[in-house]
């Protein structure tokens, strides 16, 4: 049973403790996402491998307590351009409890560690719940290319944490 309160914690991937749950989330996301086209667990399992050894790309899990929740994967290769978010998914047992607009606020937090002008990403947009996210942070479509959509957020403009109150 998901938890429902608690803090998420980051931490980097670890492929051969996390491959399951990422695969897991990754599938559904495919799913929503790519419904025409069938998913290559063989692709994915290559490609998560080359981002883990890429220079400029990070990868970061978050947990509760003990349990994978979601997952992020920045390619920071560009930072004069932007940070882009590869892949952001939380577990759907989590949707609706605001998992993803916290690993969004982190994302946004360490490309401007970075020295990131902005963040972009693509999203499909079928996907509502994922571009209504977006687009309350502040992300706005630079680029459309039919059934997906390119979004960019400059990085003094994100909508920061409410701080929370003592």
């Amino acid at each position: 049973m998901a938890q429902q309160r608690g803090e998420i914690k980051r931490r980097s991937l670890d492929l051969a403790r996390d491959y399951d749950v990422l695969l897991e989330m990754e599938k559904l996301s495919w799913e929503i996402n790519f419904p025409q086209f069938s998913f290559s667990e063989k692709g994915f399992r290559v490609s998560l491998i080359s981002g883990v050894q890429a220079r400029y790309e990070e990868i970061y899990v978050y947990e509760r307590g003990n349990e994978l929740v979601g997952w992020l994967w920045l390619d920071l290769s560009a930072p004069r351009k932007g940070g882009h978010i590869r892949r952001v998914q939380v577990k759907k047992e989590y949707w609706g409890q605001g998992l993803g607009r916290q690993i969004l606020w982190d994302a946004i937090s360490i490309c401007a560690e970075r020295g990131c002008r902005a963040v972009t990403l693509n999203v499909t947009k079928s996907n509502e719940r994922a571009v209504r996210l977006y687009t309350g942070l502040g992300f706005t479509v630079v680029e459309d290319f039919g059934e997906r959509q390119s979004m960019r957020l400059e990085i003094p403009s994100f909508k920061r944490e409410p701080q929370k109150r003592k």
